[in-house]
């Protein structure tokens, strides 16, 4: 599991990156089809933006984005957002793989 975290326009602190990791590792440990994480911190005046790009093994790509007012609240709506994209993709894969016969069944 490849998990990156990279700031623009901020500097980002010990404390920003330890957070952003530990979301990371939630979403590797609950989704292990997943290859990377890649996590995205940016500040333009006063919005905080967090995005987190998450890659499957197969390169499927999911996207998910949040802005607010704090640096942690963006990171904190941006994993949810994550968990809930990723939650129905796996969902649609489970559902795609049981509407076909197993290997060697007539």
């Amino acid at each position: 599991m490849n998990i990156t975290v990279t700031a623009r326009h901020v500097d980002i602190t010990e404390a920003m990156r330890d957070h952003a990791q530990g979301k990371a590792d939630w979403l590797a440990k609950h989704f292990d089809f997943l290859a990377s994480i890649r996590i995205t911190l940016n500040v333009e005046s006063k919005r905080h933006l967090a995005e987190i790009i998450a890659t499957s093994r197969k390169g499927e790509t999911i996207v998910s984005t949040a802005t607010s007012n704090d640096m942690y609240a963006s990171l904190d709506q941006v994993a949810d957002k994550a968990a809930n994209q990723l939650r129905k993709f796996k969902e649609r894969i489970k559902s795609h793989r049981q509407g076909q016969p197993e290997e060697g069944a007539p």
